[in-house]
């Protein structure tokens, strides 16, 4: 039943496109993408095989029962590396934290005060090293690849995780344990004005997975979880919360095609106890 939902859905995105043409064309770029690897690295890769052609069509009539899943959002503008000009516009932009400073900077009273100022030196530490991080993590190359979207993607979710991540683990944190409203509203800001700078530079929240949905149906946006237990069996495997939400980076592929990088989250979820 699952195959069935999955080509049907196939069905539903490929509109008039055959089954066939869609394979083969699937074939075409992973048989590129060897053919690179080959000329790349003869003596690694010299014995792989292409992917065969596949050349039978499939007939849609036979999925008009069953049930065609929604297609996937489509989230977020691509990175697009075509250029070493492309290169530097995308580098400028992660440098470019401003909208941050001048955030922290409107709440310089708050972040002075004693339950704040170690928390403030520890945002300001993070944020202080973001232009040496780009620079010494983004250096250009001497020439910019069919791959070189994928790799800049790769590079800013590390990026993200190195410098980023923490805030956005603090400010959910805040969010929910700080019962002082200025502080708690000065969270759920930064929290927002976060969010705002990754948009800028192509990461984006992954909205539509939230506490309450089952984590094993959302398991490849997610690390490994923290267990809570749980005596009600209607609560195991559903997530209690959600400690940093999932990130999508978009990017072009070799082949122009739009490919997805997941910054998995971390969340915590329902289990039954082990002396049970």
């Amino acid at each position: 039943m699952e195959i069935l939902k999955f080509l049907a859905h196939l069905f539903n995105k490929l509109g008039d496109i055959s089954l066939s043409t869609f394979w083969k064309r699937a074939s075409d770029k992973s048989n590129r993408r060897k053919s690179r690897l080959k000329s790349k690295f003869p003596n690694k890769y010299s014995d792989i095989q292409d992917s065969p052609q596949i050349i039978e069509d499939v007939s849609p009539q036979i999925f008009e029962d069953s049930q065609t899943p929604e297609p996937p959002k489509i989230l977020g503008i691509p990175i697009n590396i075509d250029s070493t000009d492309a290169w530097r516009d995308h580098v400028t932009k992660l440098k470019d934290i401003s909208i941050l400073n001048n955030f922290l900077d409107n709440f310089k009273n708050l972040l002075e005060t004693r339950d704040m100022i170690k928390r403030a030196e520890s945002i300001r530490r993070n944020l202080d090293g973001i232009s040496d991080y780009a620079d010494k993590k983004f250096k250009e190359p001497e020439d910019i690849d069919t791959d070189a979207s994928e790799e800049f993607a790769e590079r800013t979710g590390k990026f993200v995780k190195d410098r980023i991540w923490d805030l956005l683990r603090a400010c959910n944190s805040g969010i929910k344990y700080d019962q002082d409203p200025e502080r708690n509203s000065f969270w759920r800001d930064f929290l927002n004005i976060l969010e705002e700078y990754l948009l800028s530079v192509h990461v984006y929240k992954q909205n539509d997975i939230t506490p309450g949905l089952d984590f094993y149906s959302h398991s490849d946006y997610f690390e490994v979880p923290f267990p809570k237990d749980t005596s009600d069996k209607d609560k195991i495997g559903i997530i209690d919360e959600i400690e940093v939400y999932p990130h999508i980076i978009p990017y072009l592929d070799e082949d122009g095609d739009r490919e997805e990088r997941i910054l998995r989250g971390v969340c915590i979820v329902f289990v039954e106890p082990k002396n049970q």
